[in-house]
């Protein structure tokens, strides 16, 4: 009895032994991935634990195991969550497979990293995948109709100008269309560094806009992206406070991997085509069409009693030729990308080293576009622990305006300029030669050199808790150097240099804290963040005026009496303390709180500080069990809740405070006349301009925003659509003061703006996962209305300028009209003035005319001009708003069809609902010259009414709805337009097509093909013989057809947000390039 007695004892103390055994068994391991390369920084943990631990440099990691059967969880960014059951080994193993859809999944909100499950706040991931080898100056541009809700303005097609974005609308209100408050751009961050929307331009020291102009990310090469994070709702953007009240794009480039060494090489070359012109008669159909105008009017006048030679002598070499003058200063040009990067990395760190050129010539002569970048990144890890993060990313630009003094090239002067085409051909005339060669003597450039570097220190108290210390420079050198020769302005040349040094660091110093419970029940996370920024920017202008000699190009060469030299200088500084907590149920019920606080030096110390509160929360109904037993074919169902308050610091450096002004008479042009004296020198007089107004404050913007997510049939379908409402308040304008106050403005707040929509972005795979054919579409919506709801002066409304008004209930800048309604058939529609007693007449009643003559209302043909105010005159008093050019509903549909290795992308963008002004079409009939001057000292496109020599071009007047010119019905009753009218004093211009009228305003929607891509991945297969992992080749076209309404050149390529299209504007051109990718 006794030895069994001592045998269940010493069976009982071995099972004791093994379950303690069992609960604290130590395991240890290494993990890799897929090519064997390990894997430092995943996450190990016991599942169903709080217990885990993190492999370190070399992928090992050892852990103790408390529970009985125990399972370990590996996750890491990138690659599949990995499961293992861990048996009688004590050493493990582990390969983990890259998961790219995982990394999709995670988005960058702005100091943290998370799930797309679980956000609470309305953000928009673009693969970047979509924007590269595409030819571009800028990211801008190949944002648009990618993202819903993110509107890019293409007003213009010179390669790397800026391009006016916006995030769910304009919120701001600006005195004139030359301030720098008339656009609401996002704040960009790439790889954390905040980027100014317009570092070139001084705030407050524009100079007539001398800065560059450049799109304020053309430095960056679109195919070092990685990521784009757009952040649309305010609970999102809040974390960057008062920068972030518009939206935050937050870009990411490629960083460095571990493994061993790859060589990417990406190059692609093409060409540049000009779009089609503005139709012109030429040669003997211009003579005939001249013929007729002539003839009709002839007997009205005694002046037009014979013809002028040009009309007569069809025989003579000088009159007899067709000269299209618009394809002189067109050109096709050439489109050139070469890039190359390394990168590498083991246990102890990794790197990446890459550079790239970009080329592209603008499809009008001394244009075009250049970008040289160079970049670092490297990530060191000492210890398990510690992580060190260096980036740098070097950029210059080159950029070719266009040898025009407005910086818009031959475009900018307008097609009505262009001169009658029968001249001799330009290159055998001096008349016509003379004018290229003073054009390319003209000369305006810009240069850039930016450098955008930062320095990141993490570490690791504990897997939960993380301090995060990062430094970044932003640094930015802006040129422009312009000459205009005399012989093609006005016989004075001018010269001027400017230059811009910008300044910005921030230093961040953040620490984070995520939890989870035994069981991942529960999840709590927290971070606090300070941070500090301070940006300068010295601005150095000289202009000059009067050279010499045509041969004397740079400022040094001009008389001192006639030069000008500005200088500029602005720094402000921003102090920030951040903090955001977070919880989540199971990933079901979430829930998120942040609140930043902001100290500015815009603002007047008793105005500094403003507050960013934001909260947010997201019920994911899918993973309701209900819902899993009754709606089986839903995978994601989301509902998200947010509101927040951002602020614009929309003010220049020292708003808050009184300035003086430099002023010297006619200082801001070279000529003195009116400069004081002082000891027998001229000296520049010192005003006062700006009052300080210690109560100016923030603009405060509160934005609410509900959503909805939607994921079915395995992932096939999915659906994300937002309602949305802002409403801004407290924006800034300048008020004018009286003269007995001694000062000219004094800054206030007092302008409000309520944006509202929704957006839908719709995804589908729409065939068979099954299918050797895939499909995925994505197609994109979103309808913003801008209103504004409060102005100064009791809601009293304003003019921008002539004819463009802001006014609350409506958009920021609409058109204010006469109504057309059709064209008068006969002089006994014409009302008669009750005042009078005499036939009614328009703008210009007053010049001379003879009884009979064609000319406004004296004779069938003429506007009908609605009497809106019924005081029985049709004058400026009855014009009303007619429409205004922001866009009520925008968007874009993205096709991606594969088979095999051959991929199909196709990209449409829309606009609908705008209306644009067509004063082009109003200038090209009204420029119609039947006779007039020409001097050759003058280019192409300047004129003087001295001699008899040059007569103007004139463009097809039966393709318009033109009363008495154009056939059957749109000539008479259909009319559109009226009957043409020469008199003007002279008889060359066409004076009653007018355009303050609502005949020449125009739907201006548009669906366009935007881009197609052709591409093949050889098989890897084969290529792995050769030790080569990826080629692909491919073929890309831009631009290629646009379906429209609109009478114009292009509906996108108009003035915004001034809705007029003069014409003028650089014409958006078809690109078509081949290129190859090869990755070893």
């Amino acid at each position: 009895m006794t030895k069994k007695l001592l045998f269940l004892l010493v069976v009982l103390m071995g099972m004791v032994y093994s379950v303690a055994m069992a609960q604290d068994r130590k395991v240890s391991g290494t993990v890799k991935d897929s090519k064997g390369e390990p894997l430092p920084g995943v996450s190990i943990r016991e599942a169903g634990t709080s217990n885990g631990t993190a492999s370190d440099v070399s992928g090992k990691f050892s852990l103790t195991l408390k529970g009985a059967n125990p399972v370990l969880e590996l996750t890491f960014l990138g690659y599949a969550k990995t499961t293992i059951k861990v048996d009688n080994r004590s050493d493990y193993s582990i390969v983990m497979q890259s998961d790219a859809q995982q990394l999709k999944d995670v988005v960058i909100t702005g100091y943290e990293q998370k799930k797309r499950k679980t956000l609470t706040t309305s953000v928009t991931r673009l693969d970047a995948e979509e924007i590269q080898n595409i030819p571009a100056a800028s990211v801008v541009n190949l944002l648009q109709g990618r993202v819903a809700g993110l509107s890019v303005v293409n007003n213009g097609g010179m390669p790397g100008v800026g391009a006016p974005v916006f995030i769910r609308g304009n919120a701001s209100v600006a005195s004139s269309f030359n301030d720098d408050r008339i656009f609401s751009d996002p704040l960009f961050v790439v790889d954390g560094i905040q980027v100014p929307a317009d570092r070139a331009s001084a705030k407050g020291f524009t100079a007539n806009a001398l800065g560059t102009g450049n799109s304020p990310i053309s430095w960056l090469n679109p195919n070092d992206i990685e990521s784009i994070d757009v952040l649309k709702d305010a609970a999102a953007a809040a974390v960057y406070g008062s920068r972030g009240a518009n939206g935050v794009i937050i870009i990411k480039t490629k960083t460095a991997k571990t493994g061993k060494p790859k060589i990417d090489l990406r190059a692609y070359n093409g060409i540049n085509f000009a779009p089609s012109l503005f139709p012109i008669l030429g040669g003997k159909s211009e003579r005939e069409a001249k013929v007729d105008i002539w003839n009709r009017f002839a007997p009205y006048d005694a002046r037009m009693s014979g013809m002028p030679i040009q009309m007569t002598d069809s025989l003579n070499p000088f009159f007899n030729n067709s000269t299209d003058w618009q394809s002189m200063y067109f050109q096709t040009g050439r489109i050139q990308n070469y890039d190359a990067s390394i990168s590498a990395g083991n246990e102890m760190g990794n790197y990446r080293i890459g550079g790239g050129y970009y080329s592209e010539d603008g499809i009008v002569i001394n244009t075009g576009f250049k970008r040289y970048t160079a970049n670092f990144t490297g990530r060191l890890l000492p210890n398990k622990k510690t992580t060190i993060v260096m980036q740098t990313y070097l950029g210059r630009t080159d950029r070719s305006r266009g040898n025009s003094k407005n910086g818009q090239g031959v475009s900018s002067q307008g097609i009505w300029s262009i001169p009658s085409s029968t001249y001799m051909i330009p290159d055998k005339s001096p008349y016509g030669g003379g004018m290229l060669d003073a054009y390319k003597l003209n000369r305006d450039k810009n240069f850039t050199n930016t450098v955008n570097s930062s320095l990141q220190l993490m570490y690791a108290f504990t897997p939960e808790i993380i301090f995060t210390s990062t430094g970044s420079l932003s640094y930015a050198n802006d040129k422009r150097d312009y000459f205009f020769a005399s012989v093609a302005n006005n016989n004075s040349s001018d010269a001027g240099q400017y230059n811009a040094l910008s300044n910005g660091y921030t230093w961040t110093n953040q620490l984070s804290w995520n939890h989870y419970t035994p069981n991942n029940d529960h999840n709590f996370g927290a971070f606090l963040v300070q941070e500090f920024n301070k940006n300068t920017i010295e601005v150095t202008q000289i202009d000059a005026k009067g050279g010499s000699s045509d041969l004397i190009q740079i400022v040094q060469g001009f008389s001192p009496s006639r030069t000008v030299t500005k200088t500029g200088y602005g720094a402000n500084a921003t102090s920030s303390v951040l903090g955001k907590v977070n919880y989540g149920y199971r990933e079901k019920y979430l829930i998120d709180a942040s609140i930043r606080a902001d100290g500015s030096s815009k603002l007047s110390p008793n105005k500094r500080w403003g507050y960013f509160p934001t909260v947010s929360a997201a019920w994911r109904i899918a993973e309701e069990q209900w819902v899993k037993d009754n709606l089986t074919w839903l995978n994601e169902a989301k509902v998200r809740l947010s509101w927040g308050k951002t602020a614009n610091q929309y003010v220049e450096n020292f708003a808050s405070v009184s300035s003086l002004n430099g002023n010297a008479g006619g200082f801001n042009e070279p000529s003195y006349s009116y400069v004081s004296s002082y000891g027998g020198s001229k000296v520049a007089i010192q005003n006062f301009n700006q009052m300080q107004n210690l109560d100016l404050q923030w603009e405060y913007s509160d934005q609410t925003n509900l959503g909805l997510e939607l994921t079915a049939l395995k992932g096939r379908i999915s659906l994300i659509a937002d309602l949305y409402q802002r409403y801004t308040e407290g924006g800034t304008y300048d008020e004018q003061l009286p003269t007995s106050s001694g000062y000219s403005i004094i800054k206030r707040n007092g302008i409000d703006m309520l944006n509202k929509g929704f957006e839908l972005t719709l995804s589908v795979n729409v065939l068979d996962p099954k299918s050797a054919v895939s499909w995925t579409t994505r197609f994109m919506l979103a309808r913003n209305t801008s209103q504004v709801a409060k102005l100064p002066n009791n809601n009293r409304p304003f003019m921008l300028d002539n004819v463009t008004m802001v006014k609350v209930g409506s958009a920021p800048y609409g058109f204010v009209f006469m109504v057309n309604d059709g064209v008068w058939q006969s002089n006994s529609e014409v009302p008669v003035d009750p005042f009078t007693g005499k036939k009614l007449f328009f703008d210009y009643g007053y010049l001379p005319y003879r009884e009979g003559a064609p000319r406004f209302v004296d004779l069938n043909g003429d506007y009908k001009i609605n009497d809106l105010n019924g005081d029985g005159a049709r004058e400026v008093n009855d014009r009303t708003w007619v429409g205004d050019p922001t866009p009520k509903i925008d968007g874009g549909w993205v096709n991606t069809v594969s088979w095999k290795g051959f991929t199909l992308d196709m990209m449409f963008n829309f606009r609908w609902g705008v209306k644009v002004v067509n004063s082009a079409l109003q200038r090209y009939w009204n420029s119609t010259k039947v006779t007039g001057g020409y001097n050759p000292n003058y280019t192409t496109f300047d004129y003087f009414n001295g001699n008899s020599l040059d007569w103007g071009g004139i463009p097809p007047m039966s393709e318009f709805d033109i009363y008495g010119f154009a056939p059957g019905d749109r000539g008479g009753k259909d009319a559109r337009f009226p009957t043409l009218d020469y008199w003007t004093g002279s008889i060359q211009t066409f004076w009653n097509i007018y355009d303050y009228k609502s005949a020449f305003v125009e739907d201006a929607s548009f669906l366009r093909l935007k881009n197609v891509m052709l591409s093949y991945n050889l098989p890897s297969k084969f290529l792995k013989r050769f030790g080569i992992e990826r080629v692909m080749a491919y073929g890309n076209t831009e631009n290629v057809f646009i379906i429209t309404k609109y009478s114009g050149r292009d509906p996108e390529a108009i003035e915004f947000p001034s809705g007029y299209d003069r014409g003028r504007n650089y014409p958006l051109s078809r690109k078509m390039t081949l290129g190859l990718n090869v990755t070893f």
